[in-house]
């Protein structure tokens, strides 16, 4: 081989050893990008997870404060209609009773009910 020709072979050697070591170097660089943009994607979604949990407890606490609420009022027309019977009134019939008596109970009721219905 003549030694121009080893001389040209040596050079495209290293322009290809000098490309492949950019593109290494691109390919770092950009999987440092992606990975850093994935981080921020995964780390919104997780902070609208945990609004999405935070609301879902608001909710079932404001189930837990209208629970209460209907057990009470419930209770006083079950009073005020006896109190009425007992002045000469006509029985006046009340609205149904909830199957149960605790949050849990309850939640599992209405689902079934609405499910039922085909509300959800």
């Amino acid at each position: 081989m003549e030694p121009e020709t080893v001389e040209r072979l040596m050079e495209t050697l290293l322009q290809m050893r000098i490309n492949l070591a950019h593109i290494a170097d691109t390919f770092q660089q950009q999987t440092v990008e992606i990975r850093d943009q994935l981080k921020r994607i995964f780390d919104q979604e997780k902070r609208e997870l945990d609004q999405c949990v935070r609301r879902i407890d608001e909710k079932l606490e404001e189930c837990s404060v209208q629970l209460e609420h209907y057990q009470a009022l419930y209770a006083s027309l079950v009073s005020m209609q006896h109190k009425l019977i007992l002045l000469g009134a006509e029985d006046v019939s009340l609205p149904e009773p909830l199957p149960a008596r605790c949050l849990d109970e309850v939640v599992a009721w209405r689902l079934r009910e609405l499910k039922g219905r085909g509300k959800i």
